[in-house]
């Protein structure tokens, strides 16, 4: 036994001694105990630093830390982004005066419903003919409002803004903003073809279309529906189809898109759109565009150059970041969006969805603001108008007030998207058509469809085109483009290269030294191994002795 041991005692000795980490072979070879202890001492010291500082170093890995990278790159052929066009006015006048009496009533000032009026008596009809009475707020046939003969002699106070603020100053709607919302509310309510059969048609707005140097049409843009502004158009756009993308490969207007448009501003709402023109968003072909966020007014009689520059970013997901290409799995909602029109993920359609969904849990019926699924049974809630009721607006309201309080959770269910590409538009603005080109102008548009030959044909065609026609430049200011990108900052790489450093200050080990050590225990184990089949094989079994008597 004491020889085992003897054995076992120079193995490990003998790895002490020749042991290339730092401290181990001063405690084999020290002759006195005051060293040995001392050295003992010194190397778990170093083990106990090492042990502390790999904690941290992993620590650190799990953080997943990341940083931000930004350069500029070059590509000789970038992708040409979607370009989105408005109307500012969501419903042609022509067709509100064939709508149903509901619908012009709040929107036509010039409808009047129908009624039996009363014969005037007997003797007053001189006095009736020599004399015009009007309503307050009566209209005449352009729907100018009359004033009353109270209203042209009479001036109204003026109150100061002392006056106005008293306890419902601020907590009273204005007229303006209902109608808007009773708009809204009652287009929602149409059917999508009457939805797009009211709104301004892009084959009477569009009056001349060339994309690098090429003619385009009517043809080459896709329709959508807007809660605001009613038919909307988007050149270049996966929207439903993405068989065929645009490039340009060199900067300036020449190579971009050129439009000319009519604003139509004679199938106004009046009294209900107060803006003469369009809305335009440069977006991401692949994304929904929303207008009424990040929509670039444009005004007739102006030529609006846009030179837009690319940004791209290039998120992290897990661990590192939190960053999704599409709706999350453990969501209870779809993006309305990506169902509806076939385009990809974004935060901004996720949060929409995100907050619909709510509304159609909570209050039974969409808000008519956004999409909603296809094929539902749920309607547009009614929110404004005689047609509101007080249970759904307070429902709504509800869910409002808890999705701005980040009640709803859509900020954890709605990441950022993982590769994005945005737009940075600079604008410039010059009058539009010169004295030189007016003819050439007229010229050309006579040509371009009926209703704008009888409009150039009228009492002054260059008032008509100066409140009507505006032109619109899109194009690359340059082909170089910003990239903003997340990179992991610790790697495994840099953390077996740390780890190693780690081993290397405090205690001299390496790889080769872990190999010395994987040595020593090999040959540990294989000696207790045979230590235990000796043991197993000089094991004897003893058995009782049976006396056998002799005889004699």
């Amino acid at each position: 036994m004491m020889e085992q041991q003897g054995r076992l005692g120079g193995i490990v000795k003998e790895f002490l001694a020749n042991s290339s980490a730092h401290g181990l072979p001063n405690i084999s070879q020290s002759n006195h105990s005051f060293h040995r202890v001392l050295w003992i001492i010194l190397f778990f010291g170093g083990v106990g630093a090492v042990i502390w500082q790999v904690s941290k170093l992993f620590i650190m890995y799990v953080d997943a830390p990341y940083h931000v990278d930004m350069e500029l790159r070059f590509k000789t052929n970038l992708e040409f982004p979607s370009v989105t066009v408005c109307n500012v006015n969501s419903v042609r006048r022509t067709k509100l005066e064939e709508s149903d009496n509901q619908f012009r009533s709040y929107f036509d000032a010039n409808f009047v419903p129908n009624h039996n009026p009363q014969p005037p008596p007997a003797g007053d009809s001189q006095s009736d003919a020599n004399t015009t009475t009007h309503d307050p707020g009566s209209t005449n046939s352009q729907g100018t409002t009359m004033p009353t003969d109270t209203q042209a002699t009479t001036e109204e106070a003026i109150l100061s803004w002392d006056q106005r603020e008293s306890r419902e100053f601020y907590q009273t709607i204005s007229e303006e903003y209902k109608t808007q919302q009773m708009l809204i509310n009652l287009l929602a309510n149409k059917t999508t073809e009457e939805r797009q059969e009211i709104g301004h048609q892009l084959d009477d707005m569009l009056l001349y279309c060339e994309w690098k140097g090429y003619p385009c049409s009517p043809g080459n843009f896709t329709r959508f529906f807007h809660y605001k502004y009613g038919n909307c158009y988007t050149f270049n756009s996966d929207m439903f189809d993405r068989s065929a993308h645009l490039y340009s490969n060199r900067p300036g207007p020449l190579y971009g898109l050129s439009l000319e448009l009519n604003a139509q501003q004679g199938e106004y709402m009046q009294g209900i759109t107060a803006t003469a023109g369009f809305k335009v968003v440069i977006h991401n072909p692949n994304e929904m565009p929303f207008p009424e966020d990040h929509g670039i007014s444009i005004s007739p009689g102006f030529e609006t150059s846009i030179g837009v520059r690319v940004v791209d970013i290039a998120r992290l997901g897990k661990p590192w970041a939190d960053c999704v290409n599409s709706v999350k799995k453990d969501v209870p909602f779809e993006d309305f969006y990506t169902t509806n029109y076939g385009i990809d993920y974004s935060m901004t359609t996720c949060e929409h969805s995100c907050y619909q969904w709510e509304v159609l849990q909570r209050c039974g019926c969409a808000n008519p603001k956004y999409p909603y699924p296809r094929n539902s049974s749920e309607q547009p809630c009614a929110l404004s108008g005689d047609i509101a009721d007080s249970e759904t607006v307070q429902c709504v309201r509800d869910v409002d007030h808890s999705y701005y309080k980040g009640e709803l959770g859509c900020e954890s269910y709605c990441p950022h998207g993982c590769n994005e590409r945005s737009y940075i538009p600079a604008m410039s603005l010059g009058m539009w058509p010169s004295n030189a080109y007016e003819h050439i102008l007229m010229k050309r548009m006579e040509n371009v469809n009926q209703e704008t030959r009888e409009s150039m044909r009228g009492a002054s065609p260059k008032i008509w085109i100066k409140e009507n026609v505006a032109r619109i430049l899109v194009y690359y200011q340059e082909l170089n483009y910003e990239f903003i990108g997340q990179k992991p900052s610790y790697g495994v790489i840099a953390l077996l290269s740390d780890i190693g450093g780690q081993l290397g200050l405090w205690i001299g080990v390496s790889i080769l030294t872990l190999c010395e050590m994987l040595e020593c225990v090999c040959v540990i184990s294989v000696f207790i191994f045979r230590k235990v089949f000796r043991c197993g094989e000089n094991r004897v079994i003893s058995t009782p002795i049976e006396k056998i008597p002799l005889e004699n």
